[in-house]
């Protein structure tokens, strides 16, 4: 069989241009088990300077876009499954190309080749070995850098001095003992970069992160994902090697469930309710699978099922972050403090943004919602008008109270679609 590189037409000056691509994203690994999801990006959204030249053979045509590293991506008007003379092909409907090069938009493409792997058709020893394959890649990548400001006020990229803090402070805390470690940092100042950093400094055999919302568990997922800001801060190489990240969204129910989805992942991030109600043999086999424990927004944690769960990694090391050394019910957070960042020095760094406090006087409890959802509509709408795409969120603590304020909403601001949802 002809060799298809050498079908390319060779370039006219019209088409002899070179642009900056924004490619999506594409995952190499890409699947579900026992319908929880099993993730792993070949590479995140991002530009790519490449050589566009036009290709057709009798059965297709499009464009072969080359970058630096002769890296060469098929561009296509559709789909095919004929042989491509590239690394990878992208469907973009409706493609066409000018001489400069500006009528692309790659961003907006789907990848139809290669194909991700599907974790449900290969076996569990080849995902363990591509955990394996992943995890030995860091070893030497990461690098400590701390943000800087110079003298003309430019910065130099790098880790924030609390997640700098926080993670010498795992780092030593784990050369001397394996004891449940708490590390408290305001919201806003990096957790979730933190526990990055430490997975990929330390080399975390397989990591089980527990957060208490569906929402917080898709947000951490993705962080996983992308490694998320240890590139930009030049912590770790472009090349490095991106984790295989299973979002736990269902209970297993046998130990062999548990084997299924956990040794295909590096990471698996789950939530509190999940976790915490699966039996104790399942929640046995996830501690025997995993080396560590981290559990974000520890402060949430009270319940006797969740104790029972973080009980069976008492063997393993656990990490609690949290915003705030109290729980929700008042008791102090245990595990010992390894790490506080004081909130007034996060203010006075400038972590936080200025929040703007509007008080509201009503001594009359059964009037006191109506003024604030009059004061809070008020303010959305001006915001709204000035053009900021901004939300309205009021938070209660029962669903008798969410039903009472959610009355208010639908009929002071029907135009707006008030939900009621709650958080698992």
């Amino acid at each position: 069989m002809a060799d298809p590189r050498k079908e390319i037409v060779p370039p006219t000056s019209l088409f002899d241009v070179e642009a900056d691509l924004l490619f999506p994203r594409r995952f190499d690994v890409s699947g579900k088990v026992h319908g929880n999801p099993v993730r792993r990006l070949a590479f995140d959204e991002h530009l790519r300077r490449s050589k566009i030249t036009p290709y057709s053979t009798g059965k297709v045509s499009g464009f072969i876009a080359t970058d630096r590293y002769d890296r060469k991506t098929f561009l296509s008007p559709k789909n095919t499954t004929a042989a491509l003379p590239a690394d990878e092909g992208l469907h973009i409907p409706g493609l066409s190309i000018d001489a400069a090069g500006t009528d692309l938009a790659a961003h907006s493409g789907r990848w139809f080749q290669p194909k991700p792997a599907d974790p449900n058709a290969e076996s569990i020893e080849a995902s363990v070995d591509r955990c394996r394959h992943v995890r030995e890649s860091w070893k030497g990548k990461f690098e400590f850098r701390e943000e800087q400001e110079d003298a003309a006020g430019q910065i130099a990229p790098g880790l924030r001095l609390p997640q700098v803090g926080a993670l010498h402070a795992g780092l030593a805390h784990w050369s001397v003992s394996h004891a449940p470690a708490t590390i408290v940092m305001p919201t806003g100042t990096g957790k979730t970069e933190t526990m990055l950093a430490l997975l990929v400094c330390v080399q975390l055999d397989r990591l089980i992160v527990v957060v208490p919302t569906n929402a917080l568990r898709d947000q951490v997922s993705e962080k996983f994902l992308t490694l998320g800001v240890l590139e930009r801060c030049g912590c770790i190489p472009p090349d490095t090697e991106l984790p295989v990240v299973a979002s736990l969204l269902h209970r297993p129910q046998t130990p062999q469930e548990v084997d299924d989805l956990f040794l295909r992942a590096n990471v698996i991030v789950s939530t509190m309710q999940v976790v915490g109600q699966c039996t104790p043999e399942v929640q046995h086999r996830m501690a025997e699978l995993c080396s560590h424990l981290f559990i974000d927004e520890a402060h949430h944690i009270a319940a006797r099922t969740w104790k029972a769960f973080k009980q069976q990694f008492e063997t393993k090391p656990v990490v609690q972050f949290t915003a705030t050394p109290f729980r929700t019910d008042g008791k102090r957070v245990d595990g010992k403090f390894i790490y506080t960042y004081p909130l007034a020095k996060a203010q006075a760094e400038g972590y936080f943004r200025r929040i703007n406090f509007v008080p509201i006087a009503e001594f009359d409890a059964e009037q006191s919602d109506q003024r604030i959802a009059e004061k809070a509509l008020e303010r959305l709408r001006a915001d709204l008008e000035q053009g900021h795409d901004h939300v309205l969120m009021a938070r209660v603590d029962t669903i008798d109270r969410a039903d009472t304020v959610l009355g208010l909403y639908q009929a002071h601001a029907a135009e707006y679609n008030p939900v009621a949802k709650r958080a698992l």
